[in-house]
């Protein structure tokens, strides 16, 4: 799995960095809470700060393993309805030029928006926003996380290998917790395998890429996974992952890729 930093950024970073791996969070000191007062329409998102994350990751391998050296995820740009070649991607509005359509927030705390704001900057498209509130104060929840985000279903073919990309911003000012603490949430992409053709049957295996917490700043995560046998489906998910006791998170994404190729 590599991970690129695009060029595109606005503000200023915090400056210290930590990120999750999988069912981890950081406690991190950091700024208050702010608002981002930018247009920002769908399921009860308000316009305010970022995150994401996700879960564990089997079958996955940096690009150029596996046997495959010159391959290279290209690098892709959804902007209106024109798409570049090699730039074919199997999920439906992936640069989300008007709105959030083909994309459902999952259950249980989080919502979907869309945002008029995107990774090139261009007046006529926007991103996606996954805000997380799944907030708990019990002593319970004191060490505890919480993943969540937005999923789209496309088929696959096991034993093809899947290339994935995506760029991911998460906007500072983030982190107010229980009791004045301040924590740190991180954003990824994330796929998991099912053994049905709808996405709800057997998990069969999962992807995801590099933890993303930098702030203020898009940022390009890409990398490639297997399909394991008996694999039908797969649930692209943009997806958070955050500490119950931190009130909120949000994460925007952007140009979406997903691709199949056929293994060495």
């Amino acid at each position: 799995m590599r991970q690129s930093q695009h060029s595109h950024s606005r503000g200023h970073s915090d400056g210290r960095v930590a990120y999750a791996a999988v069912c981890l969070a950081v406690l991190l000191q950091g700024s208050a809470c702010g608002i981002d007062d930018r247009t920002l329409t769908g399921d009860g998102v308000s316009g305010a700060a970022n995150g994401g994350g996700s879960g564990g990751a089997a079958g996955n391998f940096p690009l150029g393993a596996a046997g495959d050296d010159t391959q290279v995820v290209p690098r892709c740009f959804y902007l209106g309805s024109t798409v570049e070649t090699g730039c074919e991607t199997l999920v439906k509005n992936a640069g989300f030029g008007s709105n959030v359509a083909s994309w459902s927030a999952e259950p249980l705390g989080i919502s979907e928006g869309w945002l008029h704001a995107d990774a090139m900057e261009d007046p006529d498209s926007g991103s996606i926003v996954i805000m997380n509130l799944n907030y708990k104060e019990d002593a319970e929840a004191a060490t505890g996380t919480n993943g969540g985000g937005a999923r789209q279903c496309v088929p696959v073919t096991a034993g093809q290998i899947y290339d994935l990309a995506a760029d991911v911003f998460i906007p500072s000012g983030q982190g107010a917790g229980f009791q004045g603490v301040q924590y740190t949430s991180v954003a990824t992409l994330s796929a998991f395998y099912y053994d049905d053709g709808a996405c709800s049957g057997r998990s069969t295996s999962n992807f995801t890429s590099t933890p993303v917490d930098k702030t203020d700043e898009w940022v390009h995560v890409e990398g490639s996974s297997t399909a394991p046998k008996e694999s039908h489906s797969m649930a692209v998910r943009l997806a958070t992952l955050k500490p119950f006791r931190q009130i909120m998170f949000e994460a925007h994404f952007d140009n979406v890729f997903v691709k199949e190729r056929s293994a060495p």
